[in-house]
């Protein structure tokens, strides 16, 4: 009896810590990250003929979400929004909105303005 007890017991726990482990692990998709450049949203937003073409990285709270896949999301930087397109990549995410994420890509034409067509997002829900 002592024994199955142990054994309950040590299930029990490894149980608990595959379950802690895979909940505080990020959520990512996409490619792997290369390592790009960091810069803020609001440098992107405010020169982005200096960024467009070239790997950049960028980080921020997630603000929106497309309502239907969530295949795009914004960051906001005061009071503009950075636009992160990752329909390429993938097609449907979960929504994020409130999440920090970490998006590699490359800031490209949208429209009149620009958007960072995204290669490779991770999302967590602290920083």
């Amino acid at each position: 009896m002592k024994g199955i007890l142990i054994l309950c017991g040590t299930i029990l726990l490894a149980g608990i810590v595959f379950l802690a482990v895979y909940l505080t692990r990020p959520d990512r998709y996409g490619g792997e990250f290369q390592g790009a450049i960091l810069v803020e949203a609001k440098e992107l937003i405010a020169s982005p003929e200096k960024y467009v073409g070239k790997p950049v990285r960028v980080e921020g709270i997630v603000r929106k979400q497309c309502q239907s896949t969530g295949c795009y999301f914004f960051f906001q930087a005061g009071d503009s929004l950075l636009r992160i397109e990752l329909g390429d990549v993938v097609t449907s995410l979960p929504k994020r909105e409130g999440f920090f994420a970490r998006v590699e890509g490359e800031l490209g034409k949208y429209g009149d303005g620009y958007q960072l067509y995204g290669r490779a997002v991770e999302f967590t829900k602290d920083r």
